[in-house]
């Protein structure tokens, strides 16, 4: 007999669909507009304990043309906040468009991922990043590339994801209800980040309303090439 708690790590126990973290993603371009937004709307997205330390906010569209779960698009909010006093990123919208990495990374960290269809290019000096589910683009970013820029003008830190685990009882409460501390290596290649002017659009969808945190004031768009690797996270608060 198989000895489920010591032997194996995911499901299906006889054919498991990927491997622990860390995982990899290589050669990774990356757009991201900084803008900011109403305060009220953060703090109605922030779960406890998180509390809000902003009105910054990060629109993320990306390509990975290789990863240790194959090749992925993914797009997402990220939200400033603060935990215990560390500063850091929530993300309170996240799309995915390869199974594997979106299996992944809601089973282990805890992503909220959802699938989407994304799309990243370059139309004459300017970067579009696009994210569509269903007949409703959610949203559109536009960056131009105009200088070299610097990662450290954005503001991220570690990552806080809310991971839960619904129970198989009826009325019951989630399996897993944790709060999870994710600090992951992003690595910009040598003279592949740049910096320029921003715009962020999203379309009216209360399912996924991303429009919800429509921006107030464009700070900077940025296009770059990352290396970056996903190791496991630590869990920090369980509710």
């Amino acid at each position: 007999m198989q000895n489920i708690k010591h032997d194996k790590y995911t499901i299906p126990i006889s054919s498991p669909l990927y491997f622990k973290p860390p995982w990899y993603s290589l050669d990774t371009e990356v757009q991201m507009v900084h803008y900011e937004t109403k305060r009220e709307i953060i703090e109605t997205l922030l779960p406890e304990p998180l509390e809000y330390h902003s009105n910054e906010v990060i629109a993320w569209v990306s390509s990975a043309p290789f990863s240790t779960h194959g090749p992925l698009n993914e797009a997402a909010i990220f939200l400033t906040c603060k935990f215990e006093g560390v500063q850091g990123v929530y993300e309170p919208f996240v799309y995915c468009d390869q199974e594997v990495a979106l299996v992944s990374g809601r089973e282990v960290i805890g992503w909220a991922k959802k699938p989407g269809e994304i799309n990243l290019k370059m139309y004459g000096e300017t970067v579009r990043g696009e994210l569509r589910r269903g007949c409703t683009q959610l949203m559109s970013l536009a960056c131009t590339v105009d200088v070299q820029g610097d990662p450290d003008e954005l503001p991220f830190g570690p990552e806080f994801i809310v991971k839960l685990i619904p129970s198989a009882e009826e009325d019951s409460p989630a399996e897993v209800a944790q709060l999870v501390k994710m600090e992951s290596a992003m690595t910009p290649k040598p003279g592949k980040f740049f910096k320029g002017k921003g715009s962020v659009c999203f379309e009216r969808d209360n399912i996924d309303p991303l429009y919800t945190l429509e921006p107030v004031k464009i700070i900077a768009g940025y296009y770059g090439v990352f290396d970056m690797v996903l190791p496991n996270g630590k869990i920090v608060y369980t509710y």
